[in-house]
């Protein structure tokens, strides 16, 4: 590799985004290639991994693990600067859906926004069902 950071995290997950997206023998394929999902030529063309670096310096990104998700703010839209951000595991976990979270689906939940989740996240009697009850609209969160 030209970049010399085909040993780092975030190349691992730079290429584990492209997997998603395009290798249809991936066990997530069918939800992200599957469904359409791509990433932006700027994160895919010649300097596509560098872009991608410079891009997660800037928004975010450290080598520390606290940061190690690369989340879509539109679930339905592509990977790309303007609707990609990262999360913290935690984060991560407060935004799945509730569906993909429990593995059931067919139940009526709220959004959460990334501030509720912090909200929640930083309450020092933050507890698993905490978020549940967020989603499901049986607590007082706004």
């Amino acid at each position: 590799m030209k970049h010399g950071l085909s040993d780092t995290r975030l190349y691992g997950i730079y290429s584990g985004m492209k997997q998603r997206c395009y290798n249809q023998n991936h066990p997530h394929y069918k939800w992200y290639g599957g469904k359409g999902i791509t990433i932006c030529d700027e994160w895919m063309g010649g300097n596509g991994f560098q872009n991608f670096v410079e891009w997660s310096l800037s928004n975010g990104y450290n080598e520390d693990l606290t940061v190690d998700r690369i989340d879509r703010i539109d679930p339905g839209s592509n990977y790309c600067p303007d609707n990609c951000q990262w999360l913290t595991p935690i984060q991560n976990a407060y935004k799945c859906r509730i569906d993909a979270l429990l593995g059931i689906s067919n139940i009526d939940y709220k959004p959460v926004s990334l501030d509720v989740i912090d909200k929640i996240c930083d309450a020092p009697t933050c507890q698993p069902g905490d978020i549940l009850e967020h989603i499901q609209g049986n607590d007082d969160t706004k």
